[in-house]
């Protein structure tokens, strides 16, 4: 009977009622029933309702403003979802940005391949030309020294950046074939 209690006014007015009910019917054995005793129960049982009124109201009215706090909190959440769903936009915008940059990064690199095989075809036209017999004399043969090392250099360095090997010695035999030319 006493774990009744937990639900506060509600639950008092409960133990009121089986009380007074336990009351009437004791009263109802008797032979003689005592006027007094009846005002007594009279005035109990219109206590009991007016605490029955006064425990629903007070039940409604926690329960009403009980709802302004979670109102409060579920605009937090949803100000927070909000914003978390912007978060989110902006992120995958950047992974799009990124991954068309990694993209065109991709292509280049292609192209770039592309013209490193275009300078390696160059690389040995140029070796057949200077180990063949039309190798300049004078300052032709120093012009075509001074463009040697810096599109061997420039080979070299590309072949490097793509991640392949590179071949200095190619570059120092090309340059030994032309000084040995008469």
């Amino acid at each position: 009977m006493y774990s009744i209690l937990q639900y506060g006014a509600a639950g008092l007015v409960v133990i009121m009622f089986v009380v007074l009910v336990g009351l009437l019917r004791a009263e109802q054995t008797r032979s003689k029933i005592r006027p007094e005793f009846l005002r007594v129960v009279y005035v109990a049982m219109a206590l009991s309702v007016v605490l029955v009124l006064i425990a629903l109201g007070s039940d409604f009215l926690k329960s009403r403003y009980a709802l302004e706090p979670i109102q409060d909190q579920l605009n937090k959440v949803q100000q927070q979802l909000v914003k978390a769903n912007t978060d989110l936009q902006t992120k995958e915008q950047a992974i799009a940005d990124l991954t068309a940059k990694v993209q065109d990064g991709e292509r280049i690199r292609a192209e770039v391949k592309g013209e490193l095989m275009g300078l390696q075809r160059v690389e040995d036209v140029k070796s057949a030309f200077v180990l063949g017999d039309s190798v300049p004399n004078g300052e032709g043969k120093q012009v075509l020294l001074s463009m040697v090392n810096p599109v061997c250099k420039a080979i070299q360095d590309l072949k490097a950046t793509l991640g392949e090997r590179p071949t200095p010695e190619a570059c120092a035999d090309v340059e030994k074939a032309i000084r040995k030319q008469p």
